[in-house]
Parts: structure tokens; sequence; C-alpha cells
């Protein structure tokens, strides 16, 4: 069953994004051909996969929920973008739970601002709905993935309201988590 999380979770200690071997992923081809994926996709290097996660998480925090703790983050696609004359970044997560399910994650930050830096999950300012995260029991299907990138709104060319300036969409890590090649591209 999957389960898109209006649910929260309470962040523990995140083990980090370590570069060792992880157990085989029932739909991602074999071992060696995933050897030497870049789980970043090349994104700035002062962005932690673990913060990353850990803040978008911790915009949903509800006390009751279990302890979120990531085996390992994989970022699928990522832009800097001007939306509405203001700076944003933003970044769709593949992780690996330690407690053996799966999330995909659409994550933002104004890293320019003094008071909003920090990353969030995608939300929607007129409903306050949290659409920026859905768990699975098993890694995550292409079709599943393309329900996620609907529901989130994460979109993959610029419009009249926002102007992608940098971005990537990370074919080696799209192999490596669901078996197949990227089938998406940014278009400006």
């Amino acid at each position: 069953m999957v389960r898109v999380s209006a649910i929260a979770c309470v962040i523990a200690s995140i083990g980090g994004c370590k570069s060792a071997p992880h157990a085989p992923i029932a739909n991602a081809p074999p071992a060696a051909a995933t050897v030497g994926f870049d789980p970043r996709c090349g994104a700035d290097a002062s962005w932690s996969l673990d913060e990353m996660a850990r803040e978008g998480f911790h915009d949903m925090n509800f006390e009751d929920a279990p302890p979120f703790e990531p085996a390992e983050v994989r970022i699928l696609a990522w832009d800097r973008n001007t939306h509405l004359a203001k700076a944003y970044d933003e970044a769709l997560l593949w992780i690996h739970r330690k407690d053996g399910g799966y999330s995909l994650m659409h994550v933002f930050r104004h890293p320019q601002s003094p008071t909003n830096a920090t990353w969030e999950l995608k939300t929607f300012v007129d409903t306050g709905a949290m659409a920026g995260e859905a768990e699975y029991p098993q890694p995550p299907t292409h079709a599943e993935l393309e329900a996620f990138l609907e529901t989130s709104a994460w979109v993959f060319e610029s419009d009249e309201a926002l102007v992608i300036d940098e971005s990537n969409v990370c074919a080696d890590v799209w192999q490596a988590s669901f078996g197949e090649p990227a089938w998406h591209a940014y278009r400006t």
C-alpha cells in the first residue's frame, strides 16, 4: 500500500548518506550497472543530502510519529530557479529508509532568505496541504514516480512565473533507482 504522507515523522538521528554498499533494490539493475553513480547528481556542493531529508521531514513534525532515519538519500533531479522574482532551490529526492521503506520527497528552499533558507516540503499555499512526500513499502516504480510528480507539482520547464536558471536530471541516479533510463528532462 502506498501512503502519501500527511503524517509526519519526528527526526531522531540520521545515520547519513554513507558511500557503503546497500542491499539490492527489487527493481534496480544488477550492481555492476549502478557502480559509481553520484547520489548528489552534480548539485551544489553545499547541499547536504542528510540535511535536505532531515529538514524536509522536520516540516511534518507530529509528536506520535516514529523517528525517520534514512539509510540512503539520492537526488533524482534539482533546479535553481527564480519564482516571482525570488531565488528558489528545488530537489526531487529518492530515499531508502532504515525501516526498510522508501520515500519520494519534493523539497525547496529560498537560499538568500535570512528567515527561510532551510529545506521544506512542497506545500500548496492556498490549502496548506503537504504534497511533497510519499511513502512506499518497496522501491517506487515508474508509475508511482509519475503520480508523485503530479501530486507534488514538480515541473521540468519554465513558465511565466518560474524561470529555471540551472537544472539537472540525473540519468545514472534514475537508472540506479528505477532500473531504467531517465524518462524526463528539463526544457528551458
